[in-house]
């Protein structure tokens, strides 16, 4: 089933990339229509709301974006800096928006479950291990999440329940 899953990906991937290269053909042939067009007299240059709205591309959405992120980071073999994930992104074919792609890129991936920035490293599944970060993947209580933890401690056995604990007084 995963396999089945993984070739839907694969193919939305290709076709996404597909689209884009269609709506840049598009924009550079309306870029290049309204440039002719000033010359000959014979037309107007479109209103600004008209090429605004030609200009304005559709974002992806969020859920597809982090689809798109969780992929890209499971195929990855060290972490991604954001502007390793942008590119690969792009080349997905999403549309990150924003005033500043690379901001939007940081924001969203620091607001992500599952997903973490190794400082220095760049952007990595949490419940991966990446050795040279230090990072030891998936953590399984909050103990490791702020402290290491004291050395041996998972060595040692739990403490006995006390009387009161097992309801015998």
């Amino acid at each position: 089933m995963n396999e089945v899953i993984d070739e839907l990906k694969r193919e939305r991937r290709a076709l996404r990339d597909r689209l884009a290269k269609i709506d840049t053909a598009i924009e550079e042939y309306e870029r290049w229509a309204r440039s002719e067009a000033a010359p000959v007299g014979g037309a107007s240059p479109p209103s600004a709301d008209v090429a605004g709205e030609l200009a304005r591309t559709e974002q992806t959405p969020i859920t597809v974006f982090e689809d798109e992120v969780r992929a890209i980071l499971a195929g990855a073999s060290a972490p991604l800096k954001r502007t390793e994930v942008y590119e690969a992104l792009t080349r997905a074919g999403v549309v990150v928006g924003g005033v500043n792609a690379l901001n939007t890129v940081a924001s969203r991936l620091s607001r992500m479950q599952g997903i973490i920035n190794l400082k220095g490293f760049g952007y990595w599944p949490e419940d991966r291990p990446y050795e040279p970060a230090g990072h030891p993947g998936a953590t399984t209580s909050a103990a490791g999440l702020f402290e290491p933890p004291a050395p041996g401690a998972a060595d040692a056995p739990a403490p006995a329940p006390d009387d009161d604990e097992r309801g015998e007084a």
